[in-house]
């Protein structure tokens, strides 16, 4: 089973460093995608496929347009989800996956010493949408106006992070990997990935990956799911921004999503103080899912 992905990480602390004054503080991205023994095979990792909004689930589910009124009907109910053959995970649908987020966090824009929380109903929102084999997630925040966004691609035995940028009022970050990062192998079982490094224009890095191994997670609704726990260790360096990640997530495979995450990150913005010093920050968080497609 996947970890909490490089990029769900990432998510966090770019977006936290950039965030509002106060008590706003994005401490969290909502886990990564999931893999599933489903995925093609493909030997272009071009990062640069473009995305729409298909569900290759077939499930049908799609993404409500923007700018709907208060009154718009409420949502449909999600089709059920289909359980998962023994070892495999089943391919995501497209479309928002809510949670709900809590979390304490230090740094620019925040002056209580003790940290900045989030607010009672803070939310993070995955939205997955799909090319072909390429699979692209956009994380936002009620919290903040940032938005990370990130590109994977399937193949036969193995998950590969391509691509990903943050955007902040701050500034943006990214990273086109020069070789794709493996964040999951199929079928999943108990195993270490061990160290990967990576680098790409103004980016470097490495990930240690550990599938952990199954447990039951209730999410926020109370609902129980069978989940494979796992956890990932990650160093980054972008340049203005640099700093280390450790978090877990526990992922169902029948939903193909992440349950829960919990994290701890801290790092440092060249020129983010004042008068254009460095500013450091250290953010831990949680998430637990609220709604999916």
């Amino acid at each position: 089973m996947t970890n909490r992905f490089v990029a769900a990480l990432f998510a966090s602390a770019l977006l936290f460093a950039a965030c509002g004054s106060g008590d706003d503080v994005d401490p969290a991205a909502a886990g990564g995608p999931s893999p599933t023994a489903e995925g093609q095979d493909g030997d272009d990792t071009d990062a640069d496929a473009g995305t729409d909004d298909g569900d290759p689930s077939g499930s049908g589910a799609t993404t409500a347009p923007g700018g709907a009124s208060a009154t718009q009907a409420p949502a449909a109910t999600p089709a059920p989800v289909k359980k998962a053959s023994e070892g495999e995970v089943n391919r995501p649908r497209a479309g928002s996956y809510v949670y709900d987020l809590d979390g304490r966090g230090t740094g620019p824009g925040c002056t209580d010493p003790n940290g900045c929380a989030t607010p009672d109903g803070a939310t993070s929102t995955d939205e997955v949408s799909y090319s072909g084999d390429v699979m692209t997630v956009k994380t936002t925040s009620s919290e903040g106006s940032g938005a990370t966004t990130t590109r994977f691609r399937w193949e036969a035995k193995r998950l590969l992070l391509l691509q990903i940028r943050t955007d902040t009022a701050f500034g943006s970050f990214g990273c086109t990997f020069e070789k794709p990062v493996t964040v999951a192998k199929f079928p999943i079982k108990v195993e270490s990935y061990g160290k990967q490094t990576w680098k790409g224009d103004g980016c470097e890095g490495s990930s240690t990956i550990e599938i952990v191994g199954q447990e039951d997670v209730k999410d926020a609704s109370g609902k129980t799911w069978k989940t494979w726990k796992s956890n990932q260790d990650t160093v980054y360096d972008f340049g203005s921004v640099s700093g280390t990640i450790d978090g877990m997530q526990w992922q169902s495979p029948d939903l193909g999503w992440t349950i829960r995450s919990q994290e701890e990150s801290d790092g440092t913005i060249t020129g983010g103080g004042p008068g254009g010093t460095g500013a450091n920050f250290q953010v831990e968080g949680t998430t637990a899912l609220k709604s999916h497609p």
